[in-house]
């Protein structure tokens, strides 16, 4: 599935970022001269413990950074939805989210990045460049597309149910999928991602029209 290897490749990736498997070998020239084992010296376990120990620092740290990427993106993300708000009330071109589009995209392919990303607000970045601007047009048809594509690459699991429920991502998915303005290729993706969000509650595949229904009866 789209989560096979995830936890595997987010080990991988913060150990490559911390630097951790590139240590020298100290114990080349351990043949040279026999060494002899000093009462207080460090044990080949003492010493082995000193280099997890180390190695962990590393990953901490590197997963700080990440941490700390992943929430200065988004904020990018809310800047910039809040600028073309602006703009577009004022008669400007809203074009701050359109010139992230390729960043935003190639950071939401990166899987070992959704749990931090899903973590930090990421569904709540996606609500506010998928809602209407001022004058309750729909944003750019490409924004809307990028987001779409970008929701695909998340796996349904728990995690990312539970943070489905507390955002408003899925009321905006919704209603691009049945707007008069929504192009047919994005109305599809919606349907395809609504699909695949309600088919582990019912633990089938559902047809549209049903998952409609469901919709307006929750909300009423």
């Amino acid at each position: 599935g789209e989560g096979e290897g995830e936890g595997e490749g987010e080990g991988g990736e913060l150990e490559a970022r911390a630097g951790v498997g590139e240590e020298e070998d100290d114990d080349d020239d351990s043949h040279d001269a026999p060494q002899a084992v000093e009462e207080g010296s460090k044990t080949d376990f003492d010493a082995m413990l000193d280099r997890l120990k180390t190695k962990r620092k590393r990953v901490e740290r590197a997963q700080e950074e990440v941490l700390q990427e992943v929430v200065d993106f988004l904020t990018r993300m809310d800047d910039a939805a809040a600028s073309d708000f602006e703009a577009h009330r004022e008669g400007q071109p809203a074009v701050r989210k359109v010139a992230m589009l390729a960043d935003m995209e190639a950071m939401f392919k990166k899987e070992f990045m959704h749990e931090f990303l899903l973590d930090k607000g990421a569904l709540h970045s996606f609500t506010k460049w998928l809602a209407p601007l001022s004058d309750g047009t729909l944003p750019n048809e490409t924004v809307r597309a990028a987001v779409l594509r970008s929701l695909v690459h998340f796996e349904c699991d728990e995690v990312f149910k539970d943070r489905l429920r507390t955002s408003s991502v899925g009321k905006y998915v919704m209603m691009l999928s049945k707007h008069s303005d929504e192009s047919v290729e994005n109305k599809r993706r919606c349907k395809a991602l609504i699909e695949k969000w309600m088919r582990p509650v019912y633990k089938k595949s559902l047809d549209y029209q049903h998952v409609a229904k469901v919709v307006r009866a929750k909300q009423r």
